[in-house]
This record gives C-alpha cells, structure tokens and sequence, in this order.
C-alpha cells in the first residue's frame, strides 16, 4: 500500500482522537522470510507472550481459509479468552520491501476496549544491507479525548513492549 493510500486509509478514524503506536527491529534474517512469518497465522501464537495485562493469542482462525489475502477476516483468539476480528485491507510484496494492512472491526476486549474504539495496523518488512528491518505501526481510534494519557501509558507500559517481543520473535523464526 502506498503512502497515499495509508493516509486516505487513516483518515477515516478521527484525528483528535487517534494514537499512534510504532516498534521496529533490525534482522540478519532475509526479508522475504521473515515476511512469511507474519503471513503465517498457525505460527501467530508461537510468537506471542505475556505483556504485562495483554495476553498471548492462543489461536487465529482466518476466513475464507488460508491463504491471508485482500478481504480475509481473521479472529485472533486470546488465551484468557475473548478477541478481535481483523479485515486484511491490503497486502503488497515487491523485491525490497513487503506490508500487510489490518483493520479491527468488531472492537476490543477489555482492557483495551476502555479507550480504543477500533484500529488500523499496519506490518511492513524492507530489505536492508544486513537483512531486514520489520515494523509494526498502529493508529489507535480512541473513545474521547478524554483517555489520551491513560492511553499513551497503556501504550509505553503494555503495547510497546508486545510489539517489540512479536517482531523479535517473528524475526528470529
């Protein structure tokens, strides 16, 4: 997905009310397989921990079946119980660089559904000169300006810390 088309994509949450939430990791690892890795949904709770209240995902069911592409749906299944379905929005691979573009639709479990209303992720994967580097951006719609500071903790405490151990997870597969 282009630039362009990731703004026109975020412009549709509320701007006021939206946190960005960004991690990246260096790999050896080629970019193509790491890539596959993210692509992979059987291997997405192997890659997911504890972080601090976040809990791991215990199971992805996709539909239609694998493989993820445009328009797929994918339930991701926590191990406390609960979820959040995610629409695939798009889903490019070229010779240096790989993304896949996620909305959540349906909304949040608790405690994330206490200030964020939906989101809209994004993974990309670029080839470097010693491997790859992978990130992983969320723009977070919240509920009410209201939450931005227990918000952006949340995010520093929790999401950044279970962002930063799935892409060095995923980039160690």
């Amino acid at each position: 997905m282009s630039d362009d088309e990731s703004t026109q994509a975020l412009q549709e949450l509320p701007r006021a009310h939206t946190l960005t939430v960004r991690q990246s990791v260096r790999s050896s690892r080629l970019f193509d397989s790491v890539f596959e890795a993210i692509l992979d949904q059987t291997s997405l709770p192997k890659f997911t921990k504890w972080h601090g209240v976040i809990p791991p995902v215990k199971k992805v069911d996709v539909h239609p079946n694998a493989p993820l592409r445009v328009g797929s749906r994918r339930h991701l299944h926590f191990a406390i119980g609960g979820g959040y379905t995610e629409v695939i929005e798009a889903l490019e691979q070229g010779p240096n660089a790989c993304s896949m573009q996620y909305r959540v639709i349906g909304g949040f479990p608790p405690p994330i559904s206490w200030f964020a209303r939906g989101a809209i992720g994004r993974y990309e994967v670029e080839r470097s000169p010693d491997g790859c580097i992978a990130m992983w951006t969320a723009w977070v719609e919240l509920r009410s300006a209201l939450v931005i500071p227990f918000a952006r903790a949340f995010g520093t405490l929790f999401v950044h810390s279970a962002m930063r151990g799935y892409l060095l997870a995923v980039t160690k597969a």
